[in-house]
């Protein structure tokens, strides 16, 4: 089916933001190149901001659908490689000989009011992509998830700004080493919780009413910190643990990597 008069507009003028800028490109240059009349474009559109909206919103479509591919396809069931295949698509996205940065941001440079329809609608991509890592933290287990999606978006969106602003190809590497950094800082904090948690649970509470109490509480109290010493010596073990696992799914999620280098970025 061919596309309606109204997604063509919006498909011209996205090509046409994305490559020249917002406010470098008129209504009266979208509407020729589309091949319409100024009246029927106001059939569909009551100004040319309101046609900004809906092509960054279209842009938004776009760009969901592919890091669903990308986390879906090159990340696996595991949340912890859905995390990493982020980092692979900004890789082959960096690497693409048409890269032209983030519309999104290039949407907040030339519309700096937070308030602004253009600048909200930009907004929620971060905000969208900033929820999906923080359900997959929660999923992997992680003790603050909301902290960890945070950090891990400004990882991505610097990534992208040292791409656009510096021409580092190697911007999505550097970003995924600082994401590993922090990926392991989390796995730790999450296994020092659940034994803190354990031995929380394992500590007996005594009733010390008579001489008999008093001594099953002073047997109890020795016990606990045995028991708490001996769940330090297992937590640190599990830490150390689950730095090692860190670097073991590591190596094990570049079969992913190379595969995810392949992917395209969307136009």
């Amino acid at each position: 089916m061919a596309p309606s008069t109204r997604e063509r507009l919006i498909d011209t003028a996205l090509e046409l933001f994305f490559r020249n800028g917002f406010n470098a490109v008129g209504l009266d240059r979208v509407i020729a190149e589309v091949g319409v009349t100024k009246t029927t474009f106001y059939n569909h559109f009551e100004s040319k901001d309101d046609l900004v909206v809906a092509a960054i919103e279209k842009r938004d479509v776009i760009e969901k659908e592919f890091w669903e591919r990308t986390i879906e396809r090159y990340g696996g069931e595991d949340p912890r490689t859905q995390l990493l295949a982020i980092f692979d698509g900004l890789e082959s996205w960096f690497n693409d000989e048409e890269f032209r940065g983030c519309i999104f941001l290039n949407t907040a440079a030339e519309f700096p009011s937070p308030h602004d329809p253009a600048h909200k609608a930009a907004a929620k991509r971060t905000m969208a992509m900033q929820t999906r890592v923080c359900d997959l933290a929660d999923e992997i287990g992680f003790l603050e998830p909301s902290r960890f999606a945070e950090q891990l978006t400004i990882l991505i969106e610097g990534a992208a700004v040292l791409r656009y602003v510096c021409g580092n190809r190697d911007a999505a590497e550097a970003a995924r080493s600082t994401a590993l950094a922090l990926f392991e800082h989390s796995m730790k904090e999450a296994e020092l919780a659940r034994v803190a948690v354990a031995a929380q649970q394992a500590a007996t509470p005594v009733d010390d009413t008579d001489e008999k109490a008093g001594r099953v509480a002073k047997g109890s109290m020795k016990g606990s910190k045995e028991a708490d010493a001996s769940l330090s010596d297992e937590a640190q073990k599990n830490a150390d643990k689950q730095a090692g696992d860190a670097d073991k799914f590591d190596d094990a999620a570049e079969p992913v990597r190379r595969k995810a280098r392949k992917v395209t970025r969307p136009d």
